[in-house]
Parts: C-alpha cells; structure tokens; sequence
C-alpha cells in the first residue's frame, strides 16, 4: 500500500465525530515504541478497559503518554476523565510505566495534563492507591520522621 493510500486509510478510521482514546509508548529516549488506538466510542466518553496497558508492558514501556480527543470543539474535563486519569497513573506506578502525560483534544485545541499541573495533583491522589501501598507509605512516613527528630536530639 502506497504512502498516500496508507494516509488516507487512517483518516478513514479517524472519525472526527466519536471520541478515540490513545496509548503512546516510549523508551528511555522518549522514542516511540508504540501507538496503539484503544477505543473508539459515538461520543467524548470511550470505554477505556484495564487492558490498554498491555502493549506498553508487552514493549517493556519506560512511559507512556496518554491521548484523548473530544469530538466536540470545547474541552471540558468529566469527572470521569480525572477519574480514568487518576487510575491510570496509580497502575502505571505500580507497574514502574510511569504516566507522562495525558493529553486531550478538540480539532481546534488540547490540554496537556503534564503542562497545566493536573498530572502532579493526580499523581498525588490517593483515590486508587491500593491500601497495602498505602499503610507502606503512612510506615516510611513515620520512619523518616522519627529519624529526623533523632538527628535534632543529637
């Protein structure tokens, strides 16, 4: 297939009027390893499953970018967008795939989590951090400040 005809396949699949949701997955150097199309619904709210993952893990991911168009021209977060965010980061973490971006779009604009700050306020949600990781890090809390206020004794 040649250059053009390949082009215009993907514009054919790209349907400017549902909303499509998309996993970049980069090595060390922020190269592409993948790009992979997850989902694809009739409105701004696609159906993203746990699964989405996979491909990063499969390509031994050092990040991944996260991408999600709104088919109509405004962006307006949900709170099922943060929510997806937010869950997505807490499993990525787990899987040392760092979140590095989440980026939504319009035809005419886009959002860049990582840019605007959301990424870091997510990143420190504790919405979807398991319990176990939770009691673990409330422990190293402690720790350290217990070893602090040992230093200042001394």
């Amino acid at each position: 297939m040649g250059t053009h005809a390949a082009r215009s396949s993907k514009r054919k699949k790209l349907n400017k009027s549902k909303g499509h949701f998309w996993v970049i997955a980069l090595n060390n150097d922020n190269q592409i390893l993948s790009l992979e199309l997850v989902s694809m619904e009739n409105s701004s709210n696609v159906v993203v499953k746990p699964d989405v993952l996979s491909i990063p893990l499969q390509k031994i991911a050092a990040g991944v970018i996260l991408v999600h168009n709104h088919p109509f021209e405004e962006i307006k977060l949900s709170v099922q967008d943060t929510d997806l965010v937010d869950h997505l980061i807490q499993a990525c973490k787990f899987m040392n795939t760092p979140v590095l971006d989440y980026i939504v779009s319009t035809e005419n604009s886009y959002l860049g989590f990582k840019a605007s700050g959301f990424l870091d306020l997510l990143e420190t949600s504790k919405k979807y951090v398991p319990p176990y990781e939770l009691k673990k890090q409330y422990s190293e809390q402690k720790q350290a400040e217990l070893k602090k206020k040992d230093r200042i004794r001394s």
